[in-house]
Order: C-alpha cells, then structure tokens, then sequence
C-alpha cells in the first residue's frame, strides 16, 4: 500500500470528521445567486491532497419556495475536485433546516468521479476551488522569490568580501613580520660580523 493510498482515505474522514463542526461553524461565502438560490463556500475548509485535488465544502442555500417542497432548506457537500482533470466527487451531502438544524446526512461512498458541465453549480464551485493564482498574486510571489535571492547573494558577496579582506590583511601582516624578521637578523647579523671583525 503506498503512502498516497494511505493519505486519501486519511484527508477524506479528516474532512468528515470536521463535518459536524463545519456545518454550524463555517464561515460561508457567496459565489454565487441565481434566481434566489445561493451557492456558498467555506474557502476555510479547502484543504489540498494528493494528485492536484483539493476537497472542500459547498453548499446550496434554497429559496423558502423550494425548501417547502424539498423539506430542507440547505444542502451542504463535502466534494473532493480534481483540478487537473475538470473532474470532482462528492464525499458526503447534510441537509439542514432554515435554523442549521441537521436533517439527515449522505455519505456516498463512492469514488467515482464526474465531469464538470460549464454553467452549472457544480463548475462554478469547482472554479472556486481550483482557481490558479491570478496575475498579482504570482507577481508578488515572483517579487518576493527575487528580493530573498538578492538579499542571499549580497549576504554571499559580504561574506566572500570578508574572507578576501582577512586573506589579505594575513598576508600583509605576514609580509610585514617577514620584513621585519628579515631586517632584524641583518641587524643581528650585521652585529655579530662587527664584533668578529
């Protein structure tokens, strides 16, 4: 069994177990309205897995017309999307009444996965959650890369500078001993002819 295969089920009852909690806790925000009917999304709950897949939790708020003839007013989907393949899964759906009372929970078990058709709420979840980075955003990263790799070549240029300087400071200061080594045994040497002379 490969750590992947042992990752996923271990993400997918992460994100399940954080269900119960989610539902009522969820900071939702609004993708979307058409004709009364709200599509949300915890952006808090996205989480990354592996392959480019990302799961997170949507959901479909109701008008008060439909919830009467559906008997909830909102469902909420626990959906894992493939980003690269334009595919997604749902994992598990919670209906609720119009007080975020649970009614019942599905869980769906199944890993099959659909193709995403453009304009539905599906897509328009998806997009939400597989979106890439717009333009400023990888302009800052880019920005920020290039500052941290100018800021390690000068910390690099100092301190090859400061090797170089100590290099040639021990260098002139050998020199200068040598010197005055040198001239200490002419002295010493000169001495010692005089006095055999």
């Amino acid at each position: 069994m490969t750590q992947l295969s042992i990752f996923r089920p271990t993400l997918i009852a992460l994100a399940i177990g954080c269900a119960c909690g989610a539902v009522q806790a969820a900071d939702w925000h609004t993708i979307s309205t058409d004709r009364g009917k709200k599509i949300e999304i915890d952006r808090d709950s996205v989480l990354r897995a592996e392959g480019g897949k990302k799961v997170a939790w949507g959901r479909l708020v109701l008008t008060e017309a439909d919830a009467e003839k559906t008997g909830y007013a909102m469902v909420q989907a626990l959906n894992r999307y493939d980003c690269q393949s334009l595919r997604f899964a749902t994992i598990k759906r919670v209906y609720l009444d119009a007080n975020q009372k649970i009614l019942r929970e599905e869980r769906t078990g199944s890993d099959s996965e659909i193709s995403l058709l453009p304009g539905t709420l599906d897509e328009k979840l998806f997009r939400e959650v597989c979106q890439p980075p717009a333009a400023e955003e990888l302009r800052q990263v880019a920005e920020q890369a290039h500052r941290r790799q100018r800021r390690r070549s000068r910390q690099g240029r100092a301190h090859r500078n400061g090797e170089h300087q100590a290099r040639s400071a021990r260098s002139r200061g050998a020199g200068a001993r040598g010197n005055e080594q040198r001239e200490e045994a002419r002295r010493l040497g000169g001495q010692a002819g005089g006095s055999e002379g």
